[in-house]
């Protein structure tokens, strides 16, 4: 459940850091002398090694499985939950390995060996998770007097709330109803995200002359009748979401948006019946409903809070969203509407504000953003990002990069101590999840096993990869550079944390709060003061300038409250079809009602956005994280980041209190340390 920086043993300057090591689109690769395995593991030099790497790890998890046996048996606890931390760090460093590499490595007999070894691993670990004697472990640790840190404590109610939601504690019968319950959801699951994303409605055709406005590549990319109308594809939501974009017809635009979410198919009975499955699921292993099931130990931790915060951030925005509302019809006037604005009018009319936001920027190449992330990581926290000449056979692809984040004396620019290690995989290719992600190899905890030879394990720290697909580096869109940030903000999230236990590392926690170092980060993006000293010309070497950085900026917060707006909405459909209030009503209409009367100035209620709404099936009550951590993180920056960026003295709290103790403890007592006051969920709100 389970700055500056050292380059071939001689100081560089920040300036010259990546210029000194080629960058991304260079794939020619001078490897190292050293051979080894991917990611510096000796085993993966072939396929073969990840049958080495289940072995051991199955050893291993199979030494602690029988100690955590031996201490419920003789009733004492005092090394369970360490024990316990051992099996799932033995099992995740594998697992999270092997999934990444199905995600991002070339297809081959290297992905064919890490799924085979993902299913038979993920099999061992569906059995130890039924395993009563390690729920057990972890009970009697906590009931017992044994003296935990707050750490500890949060760590083990953690494992032990994982257990319970699969029943373990509620004896065989019951669990078997779980198991087969469970499984039931997860099918389910499926078939309804194959539904939403597949379903075809009722046939839809327009003759080509009512798409005005869309151009003429895209337009002939739609597929056509054999008298040449325009098939509309109700299936397809991103091509429709175009649509809404270009077409010039309100009228159109509005049979559009209605045929988004037409379908012929029973997705709303599968809907419906998968969310009265999952609170009754809920309901057997003792929640109110699933929304109460999702959130236990989050940093909302209740449904009532989650739904204070959303009603409190719908009234903190609407008078932003009526200005934005306003600045729309006096758009839509200019093109000879002078009607209110419905959902249909708001993409179009919002991209005729905005409509240069993908226009790609020298000033952010991805060797600048690099620069500029160094130029945060020295200032706020003395680190940075040392490129390090990987060894053959340690990378998946000649584009891959290797970094180590190191502490760096600010006098003498000597790097000092390894914090972890970084590997960045950005350039675009085929079979390759080129989506902006980052992923956990190996947390950096201070736990540390006992070897066969008695000795202890080296201190682990932390692996990390991040993983874009851009196909042009000399040259990224601001949202581009602002989804590199994004995801960079977990990075540094993982790289830094330091939690005795590997379960509370880094971003392994509930995404209310994971999400807040990453959207925090955006921010710098978004402050010239910290822009102005990376984002610079290819040819006159002459920084940004203020003005076309605010238009670049403004050009992608155009609308924010209209963005979150529909975040809301959605939020709350989320949590209004994962309660007891649905298990109740047994309708999908109240919660389009129940959000027209209380969230949005549009009236939603003819439009079944679940149909559409993918995140329904993943999320369970926990879309609303998204708003949330834009709230809290707009909060610690007004507070701290604001007025000087780049301090040394927030930048060291920050890693102290947000940073390095991971996804684990009171969090809202590390918020409040790092703020130096509390904070409520109203005043989080008023930050939107």
């Amino acid at each position: 459940m389970l700055v500056g920086g050292i380059v071939g043993g001689w100081y560089r300057p920040l300036s010259t850091l990546h210029q000194s090591v080629g960058w991304l689109h260079v794939c020619a690769k001078r490897w190292g002398d050293s051979v080894t395995g991917l990611v510096g593991k000796k085993e993966l030099a072939t396929p073969d090694g990840f049958s080495i790497l289940e072995k051991n790890c199955r050893e291993v998890v199979g030494n602690h499985v029988d100690a955590i046996h031996k201490e419920v048996s003789e009733h004492r606890f005092n090394h369970s939950l360490e024990h316990l931390d051992h099996i799932s760090n033995s099992l995740c460093k594998v697992l999270d390995l092997c999934e990444a590499l199905r995600q991002f490595h070339p297809p081959g007999d290297m992905v064919d060996a890490s799924v085979e070894c993902l299913h038979s691993l993920g099999l061992y670990m569906e059995e130890l998770n039924t395993d009563p004697n390690l729920y057990w472990g972890m009970k009697g640790m906590l009931s017992s007097n044994i003296e935990l840190s707050n750490e500890a404590r949060f760590c083990a109610e953690s494992y032990m709330v994982d257990f319970e939601k699969s029943a373990i504690h509620l004896g065989e019968d019951v669990r078997k109803k779980v198991v087969e319950a469970t499984t039931n959801i997860a099918h389910l699951g499926m078939e309804v995200e194959y539904l939403q994303k597949n379903s075809v409605g009722v046939p839809f055709y327009i003759p080509e002359s009512y798409l005005a406005g869309v151009p003429p590549p895209q337009l002939k990319m739609l597929q056509r009748m054999e008298n040449g109308d325009v098939i509309i594809p109700s299936y397809d939501q991103s091509a429709g979401a175009y649509l809404l974009t270009v077409v010039k017809d309100r009228h159109v635009r509005k049979v559009i948006e209605e045929h988004i979410y037409a379908t012929e198919s029973d997705v709303d009975t599968k809907l419906e019946e998968l969310f009265l499955q999952r609170t009754k699921l809920a309901q057997m292993v003792g929640f109110e409903d699933a929304a109460h099931k999702a959130l236990v130990q989050s940093l909302a931790d209740t449904p009532a809070t989650v739904n204070n915060f959303i009603l409190s951030a719908a009234r903190q925005i609407r008078p932003k969203l009526e200005k934005e509302l306003a600045t729309l019809e006096a758009v839509a006037k200019e093109q000879g509407y002078y009607g209110p604005i419905e959902t249909y009018d708001v993409k179009y009319y919002s991209n005729l504000v905005s409509k240069t936001l993908n226009t790609r920027s020298e000033y952010f190449s991805l060797q600048n953003c690099f620069v500029g992330i160094n130029v945060i990581l020295r200032n706020l926290f003395g680190a940075a990002l040392v490129p390090v000449q990987p060894a053959k056979g340690e990378v998946w692809h000649p584009t891959v990069q290797k970094y180590e984040l190191v502490e760096m004396s600010d006098e003498t620019g000597v790097q000092g101590d390894v914090i972890g290690t970084f590997y960045v995989d950005l350039v675009y290719r085929e079979n390759k999840n080129n989506h902006p992600s980052h992923y956990t190899l190996q947390t950096g905890r201070k736990l540390r096993d006992i070897l066969p030879t008695g000795e202890l394990e080296p201190q682990e720290k932390p692996i990390i990869t991040l993983v874009c697909g851009y196909e042009d580096t000399s040259a990224l869109t601001f949202d581009q550079a602002h989804s590199l940030f994004h995801e960079f903000g977990h990075a540094l999230h993982s790289l830094f944390s330091r939690t005795t236990y590997q379960h509370i590392g880094g971003t392994r926690g509930s995404s209310d709060f994971s999400e807040l170092p990453s959207t925090l980060f955006e921010k710098f993006l978004q402050s010239y003061d910290v822009v102005k000293l990376f984002a610079k010309h290819p040819i006159s070497k002459q920084p940004i300038s203020r003005d076309v950085h605010e238009k670049l900026v403004s050009q992608s917060q155009a609308f924010p409250s209209i963005n979150m707006d529909e975040s809301l909405i959605l939020s709350s459909l989320d949590q209004y079809y994962n309660s007891a209030d649905f298990l109740e009503s047994r309708s999908l209409q109240k919660g389009l009602e129940l959000v027209s009367e209380n969230i949005t100035p549009f009236n939603v209620t003819h439009l079944p956005r679940y149909r559409r709404f993918f995140h329904l099936i993943t999320y369970e009550a926990g879309y609303y994280s998204y708003a949330w951590c834009q709230a809290l993180a707009k909060c610690l920056w007004d507070e701290k980041f604001e007025a000087n960026p780049l301090s040394r003295e927030n930048g060291e709290r920050y890693r102290e209190f947000i940073l390095e103790p991971g996804s684990g403890g009171d969090r809202w007592k590390r918020i409040e340390d790092f703020l130096g006051r509390r904070i409520t969920v109203q005043e989080m709100a008023l930050h939107l």
